[in-house]
């Protein structure tokens, strides 16, 4: 679908409600515009503009440990990495399980997990709602590495895992993402030999999700708490119009850190030392130490 200068969408179903969609700018996700149809259960919160289009199956969930995991990693992004911005609402709608969540222009498309797991674990829920900090990618490779959006919100989670449940909860992850990067590297070994910077041009995006938030981690842990969170901040801040490179985040991270960073942005983001660092599990400090 076509964006225009200003976009207005109007849709009435059974003459029962009318949702109306507006915009002056063009979306992140020019390419769709999402449309979900059911029976739904609306949960709101006024504190924060937020609605929950769930399925009656799932009220009382939603109304409760989901709302309130929401609220609380949408306020912890917003401490950290600053405001939301000048948008005044919040949407989260369920969708069928097979789907696919994802997140767009004030919302989030949920899958059934969830809403369904019995108040275990909704860690999925920040993934998803760290998207919303992403910066807007438009340049395709910078795109299609998912460097920007994957990466981010697979740390973003990790850092919300830390502040909920403790240090370890949080390694546990940083571990499965290992795990999960190795795990491509033995079915397929050019996982190992193309840099993050590369994956656009060769389809390797998925990789984002797995490998890239160890890029954030050990950049996190060679700057500290202080400079990190300053240098997303100003980075999201910077980009949050503009088309953004992997040379913008590394001046960022330079300017704010005022560290020379070109050892460890060489070895994580242009080339292919670091896959060896997560297949031979060496640990955090070993990856802190041949980093910089």
């Amino acid at each position: 679908m076509a964006v225009a200068e200003f976009l207005r969408i109007s849709i009435m179903i059974m003459h029962r409600r009318i949702f109306i969609f507006e915009k002056s700018e063009p979306t992140k996700s020019v390419h769709r515009f999402d449309i979900c149809i059911s029976e739904y259960c609306l949960i709101e919160e006024k504190d924060m503009n937020l609605s929950i289009y769930v399925f009656p199956k799932h009220k009382e969930v939603a109304d409760t440990l989901v709302k309130y995991e929401v609220k609380r990693v949408y306020d912890y992004y917003n401490r950290v990495f600053g405001s939301y911005g000048d948008n005044d609402y919040f949407t989260i709608i369920e969708i069928k399980e097979g789907y696919g969540s994802q997140a767009g222009d004030n919302y989030i498309l949920m899958e059934e997990h969830a809403f369904d797991n019995n108040g275990t674990d909704y860690t999925h829920l920040y993934h998803e709602i760290g998207h919303i900090w992403n910066p807007n990618i438009k340049l395709y490779h910078e795109q299609r590495s998912r460097f920007f959006d994957e990466a981010f919100a697979s740390y973003f989670e990790v850092l919300a895992i830390k502040e909920f449940f403790g240090e370890e909860k949080a390694k546990e992850k940083m571990e499965k993402y290992r795990q999960q990067f190795i795990k491509n590297v033995n079915q397929n070994s050019k996982n190992f030999s193309i840099p993050i910077s590369e994956y656009g041009r060769n389809e390797m995006g998925y990789n984002s999700y797995t490998k890239g938030p160890w890029v954030l981690y050990v950049l996190h842990e060679i700057v500290g708490d202080k400079k990190f969170f300053e240098i997303i901040r100003v980075f999201l801040k910077e980009n949050k119009k503009k088309e953004v490179t992997f040379k913008d985040f590394e001046k960022t991270c330079e300017m704010i850190s005022r560290l020379n960073l070109k050892n460890f942005f060489g070895k994580w983001l242009y080339g292919i030392e670091s896959s060896s660092y997560l297949c031979e599990n060496f640990s955090i400090s070993i990856m802190v130490d041949m980093s910089i």
